[in-house]
């Protein structure tokens, strides 16, 4: 492998996202990690609303994506090198902040990185919906956030 690809954020949407947006880049395959580090291969990338506010250059509870950076987002991958030092092995299958990218070197004291066992009845994507962050997060926190509303 000589190269992969990225999409980074080109330009600050003023309204609507539009081709200006983002940018595709083909850039050298020079990743190569350290004995705590794991490369990935991107398999799924989760498209969250939250997104759209990371575009914004205003400071919310995530910094804003930068011109010229990688678009965050959540996804699942499969580690095809780690560290000698490294938590996790070739093959396993892993959650983290990966980025819209092929290919991405984390960590392994990221502390969203997360090795995933598939059980049975369970299809991998479903680790990007209702048993990934957003899923849970409408479990444990929808039902408090939406009592108020709730008629009687």
């Amino acid at each position: 492998m000589s190269q992969y690809t990225r999409i980074v954020l080109a330009e600050r949407p003023q309204s609507e996202i539009d081709s200006k947006t983002f940018r595709t880049e083909i850039v050298p395959f020079d990743l190569r990690p350290n004995a705590k580090q794991i490369l990935v291969q991107t398999i799924y990338l989760s498209l969250d609303p939250t997104q759209r506010t990371w575009l914004n250059d205003t400071r919310g509870y995530m910094k804003p994506v930068q011109i010229g950076e990688v678009m965050r987002s959540g996804g699942i991958g499969v580690v095809i090198q780690a560290g000698s030092g490294s938590r996790f092995q070739r093959g396993d299958t892993v959650f983290g902040m990966l980025g819209w990218r092929e290919y991405v070197v984390l960590d392994d004291n990221d502390p969203g990185l997360a090795r995933i066992e598939v059980p049975p009845g369970v299809e991998l994507i479903d680790f990007l919906g209702p048993l990934g962050i957003t899923g849970l997060t409408a479990y444990f926190v929808g039902p408090g956030l939406l009592k108020p509303y709730v008629l009687r």
